[in-house]
This record gives structure tokens, sequence and C-alpha cells, in this order.
């Protein structure tokens, strides 16, 4: 038994030497292009982002490159700002090709940065609107200080303001908090590292004036960082924004080699939603941005019509609004997103249906009552019967074995009692198996379609 705990000890002395220090030395350089993917987080990574503290493993393994780009640094000098960032320390990164601002396009975005033993700085903004603007930050922003070690904690703060030409001004001020909460080993599709984890808090607040009008935007982002001697670049990177307090991650960006993906980061506004038939004034649903976010990504959410309640401090600017549904009916749903590197919108017509009851008990009239004939059903012509035990509102719905929607009709209203439909929803050339819903405003009831 004692050689057992000799081993033991032996084994956590060894993983505790693992630990490593982020110098100066692993941050970027000029004429570094460090390539890395992009990936949407799923369920196993929120997992693994929520791990920290001493000989921590993370296994991001499973994660699937969705898009991929290369994050170039160039000296100053040889950037289009060279004239204000001509010091030999000071490098560029361009971060968009073009951005607009308030209905106004600048081109060619770079951030600059510096590196000492002390620090790695974010301290300058270049862009082009008919001319070219630099501006060094009044406050430097101090993205790590070194040497980084386990249990580490730093903030900063920083300022820039910036005279856009004959536009107006651009002003951003902020603060970052850096927390070193881990360290241990991470498994990326891109090898096995020894890393620290660096949790980093970025409360920030832009803003534009312009034609006597100023327009600002407050951000509050949450990054997780796993890095690793040598590698220049975050290993492992969750990006997110907070809300409430709490975490909501949208995207992994990861060092990677070369793969045959996209290299597109223009964002795509496409979403997953809970429930598409939330109870009115009950049901809380949650919908969650799918898009890439590779930079700062601006979301809303409109509804029409308007009658719904965000909760849990949620908005329609929030990635994963949640809300409830004041009034019964059909609901369109429009998804507006953009990014540096582009935006993109998408309407979804009558998207979600809110009813005044969702849940049938089994024993219900319209479960017991509800029938579909002949089934399987032939020549595309079938009836639905069932009885009502009040006046309610009838919708049909027709969904695939994945559960998605392939159509949805409104039945009108009805009487108590026992009603017929003939061919309630069209089943055009749909083949296999399918499932039609009956809903009423007391529940809704579901029957299994076999279509020859």
């Amino acid at each position: 038994m004692k050689r057992l705990a000799l081993f033991a000890l032996t084994i956590f002395a060894i993983n505790l030497s693992a630990q490593i220090t982020i110098t100066s030395a692993d941050m970027p350089i000029k004429g570094d292009t460090l390539r890395y993917s992009a990936a949407l987080i799923d369920s196993l990574g929120i997992v693994n982002f929520n791990i920290s503290g001493a000989n921590s493993a993370w296994d991001f393994s499973h994660v699937t490159a969705e898009k991929q780009g290369v994050a170039r640094y160039v000296a100053g000098s040889q950037t289009p700002y060279g004239s204000t960032f001509s010091s030999p320390s000071a490098f560029g990164r361009k971060t968009a090709d073009s951005l607009e601002l308030q209905g106004n396009v600048v081109t060619n975005v770079y951030e600059f940065f510096s590196n000492s033993s002390n620090s790695f700085l974010r301290n300058g903004l270049g862009a082009n609107y008919i001319l070219n603007i630099a501006n060094t930050f009044s406050d430097p922003d101090e993205l790590y200080q070194f040497p980084l070690d386990y249990g580490d904690i730093d903030s900063s703060t920083f300022k820039l303001t910036a005279d856009i030409s004959i536009f107006g001004s651009f002003h951003s001020e902020g603060y970052r908090k850096n927390i070193v909460d881990g360290f241990g080993t991470i498994v990326t599709p891109n090898g096995t590292y020894n890393c620290l984890r660096v949790r980093t808090d970025l409360v920030s607040r832009d803003s534009v004036s312009a034609a006597g009008q100023n327009v600002g935007f407050r951000s509050i982002i949450r990054e997780y960082k796993w890095l690793a001697n040598g590698e220049r670049f975050p290993v492992m990177q969750v990006n997110g924004t907070l809300i409430n307090g709490d975490f909501v991650p949208t995207t992994l960006l990861y060092r990677d080699s070369k793969r045959n993906v996209s290299n597109d980061f223009g964002p795509k506004a496409e979403f997953t939603i809970s429930s598409t038939n939330p109870v009115i004034n009950k049901d809380t649903v949650q919908i969650v941005s799918q898009t890439i976010d590779e930079g700062r990504t601006a979301c809303e959410f409109q509804f029409s019509p308007n009658t719904v309640t965000f909760v849990n401090n949620s908005s329609r600017f929030s990635p994963r609004p949640e809300l409830t549904f004041d009034a019964v009916g059909f609901y369109t749903l429009q998804f507006f997103v953009s990014n540096t590197n582009g935006s993109d919108d998408s309407t979804y017509v009558d998207h979600i249906y809110a009813t005044l009851n969702s849940s049938v008990d089994k024993n219900s009239l319209l479960e017991s009552s509800l029938k579909v004939y002949p089934n399987p059903i032939h020549n595309q012509d079938y009836k639905v019967t069932f009885e009502l035990e009040n006046n309610t509102n009838i919708l049909f719905e027709l969904l695939d074995v994945t559960g998605r929607r392939l159509a949805i009709t409104d039945g009108g209203s009805r009487p108590k009692g026992v009603h017929t439909y003939d061919n309630p929803i069209v089943i055009n050339d749909y083949k296999g198996v399918l499932f039609l819903r009956t809903h009423t405003n007391e529940g809704y009831s579901t029957r299994k379609l076999v279509i020859d």
C-alpha cells in the first residue's frame, strides 16, 4: 500500500510539473500567418469549457471545422497606416475589408499591437473613410500581462478617440479582466497541448458621433482561451456574451492546419428554436443564434405581431433570447445578424403558432376521438374526424419523422360536437411516414400517417 501511495504521489507531482508559464515569447510576431478554424459549440463543448482548476483535462477532439481563416500580422510600416505606426515594435492585423458605421462604410480596418516582456498591447486602430485615418489609444488595451501563471488575476482599462474625416468621431473605452482559472492538457482536432486557460471579460462602450447625433453601443464579451507555449494563437477559444451574469457561448476558434472548408466568415442568419407551438403566457421559448462569431456579432430578432415578452434579462438583440408569447395565433420571425465580415437576414413566415394549451391528457376527448382514414393513405385522399368538448379554433400541422414542419393549415373555428375534414392538408408528393398534428385551444393530438 505504501508503494502504491508513493506511486500516486509521484504521478501527482509529475502532473503538477506540467504547469506552464505564458510569456511574451508565446504571442504573435511580425510576419506570422497563423491558421485557425471556427466551429459551432455543442453540448459536449459546453461541458468541456465549464471545466477549470489545476491539472484539468479538456477534450475538444470531436469539434468539426465549419470555416477557416488566417491571422496575418504585418509590420505597421507595411500597412496603409505606416506613417502613424512606423515604430519597429508596431505591427497590425486586418480585421475587416469593410465595416459599416451608421450607414457609412469604412474599409481596410486594422488593429495594431506591440509586445514587450511585461505585456501584449492593442494600441491602435486604422481605417479608410475618404482618406486614411489612424489613431493610437490614449490608454492602451492590455490583452495580457506577463508572466501568466495559474491563479493570476489582472485588470486594465483602455480608451481611444478617433476623428473620422468629415463624418464625425469614434470613441471606444472600457476595461478587461483576465483570470487564469486552469491548467492542464487540452485535445483539439489539431493536436494535444499542455496549456493555461484564461477567462477574459471585456466590457466596452463604443460610440459614433455624426451629424449632431451620438449613438452608443455597450457590449459585455467573455472569452475562454487555452494558451500553449510557442503557438502564438490560442489553441482553443470559446467566444460568447454575458446575459444577467450567465455566459452564453456562440463559437469555437482553434489553432489548426489547412482544411477543405469555407474561408467566408460573413455571418449567416440561422438559428434553432426550442418550440414552435408554445402556450401563451406560460411556455418560455429559447432561440439560439447559429452564426459563426469570429468577430463581434450583432443580432436582432423581430416578431410580427409584436405581442411577445422577453424574459430572463434577454432582449431582441440577444444571441440567445428567451421569450413568452402573449396572444394566440401565427407569428412571423425575422432574424438580422452582422459583424465585421458582413451581414445577413432571414424571414420565417408563420413559423410559430402560439396556443392556449399545448398539453393534452391522453384520456381527453380529442385524443380518444381523433381518427384518420384511410391509413395507409392512397391517392393522397384522406379524412380526419374528431369530437370537441367546447367551441374552439382548429389548426392542422404536417410533420416529418424528425419533427420538422412541412405544412400548416388553419382549420377555422368550430363548435362543440363531431367534425370531419376532407384532406385538411394537401399531401402532394410526400411518401412514407409523416405525422398529422391537430391543434385546438385546449390542446393537440398527433396521428401517424402512412402514405403509399
